[in-house]
């Protein structure tokens, strides 16, 4: 060893900590790539999923357009091809090594709700219910829709009115008759409904009645039907070089609705 200690050349020592820099941030480039690797193999795996799911819907497509198909057969088509938009938003979900492969730089939000929901605004607490008064709530749950009517209660918590309003909902005849249910959660100062469907047309949405401001809030709300997409279409990049950056996380929304945008999943 030339260089002990500093001072026994300090030009040279000046090199050592620079070259210790340089293979330090090579080593990390080399752990880039290693990690590009998977997660270029992972995104590959799932869009050939992908691919042989859409594949079978054409397939289906075609055989639903055959004029001697019966009203059973059709049925049969359309749930599977449900059956597959079910697996597709699963699939446009995948987390790969801690990250959602096609949330774009969201890369901790789960891209596609696989189950809907409506988000509520501020509510005013506590909440008084009074019948006949700010009672009936009229809400689309998994496509159906009914009026509900709520049990008179005063003055009661977020927590206590998301419980309340829940039971109703779910007590409701033409909801228990369709086997439709929701769950009702208070989050900060506002509501939440929650399908407990999974895929299809799970949704559950609030459309109107005395109690809507009651329970909604002054504003619209936030509704997220399955396979709203809640990522951003932004690319998430990882450097390989000094100045090379690779991209290893897509947005799902340009992947999964095509270069001329469309629809959510």
């Amino acid at each position: 060893k030339r260089i002990n200690r500093p001072s026994d050349d300090p030009m040279g020592q000046a090199e050592v900590i620079h070259f210790g820099k340089s293979l330090d941030t090579s080593n990390q480039y080399l752990r880039n790539i290693d990690r590009l690797e998977s997660f270029v193999a992972a995104s590959e795996s799932v869009l050939q999923t992908v691919q042989d799911q859409l594949i079978r819907v054409r397939e289906l497509a075609v055989q639903g357009a055959n004029a001697s198909n019966t009203a059973a057969d059709r049925s049969i088509i359309a749930r599977e091809v449900r059956q597959i938009y079910d697996q597709l938003i699963a699939t446009g979900n995948t987390n790969h090594a801690g990250a959602y492969l096609f949330s774009g730089n969201q890369v901790n939000t789960q891209p596609f709700v696989n189950q809907g929901l409506f988000i509520g605004t501020a509510l005013t607490l506590p909440v008084t219910i009074t019948a006949s008064t700010n009672d009936v709530l009229n809400i689309t749950v998994d496509g159906v829709t009914s009026n509900v009517t709520l049990t008179p209660i005063v003055n009661a918590t977020g927590p206590q009115l998301a419980a309340a309003v829940q039971t109703a909902i779910n007590a409701n005849t033409t909801f228990q008759t369709a086997g439709v249910s929701v769950s009702v959660s208070f989050d900060t100062d506002h509501l939440v409904f929650t399908s407990n469907a999974v895929g299809g047309t799970s949704a559950a949405t609030p459309n109107s009645g005395s109690a809507f401001t009651s329970l909604i809030g002054a504003g619209p709300g936030t509704n997220r039907p399955a396979g709203t997409y809640l990522g951003d279409s932004a690319e998430n990049a990882i450097l390989i070089s000094e100045n090379a950056a690779v991209v290893k996380n897509l947005p799902g929304d340009r992947l999964f609705k095509g270069t001329r945008g469309g629809v959510d999943l």
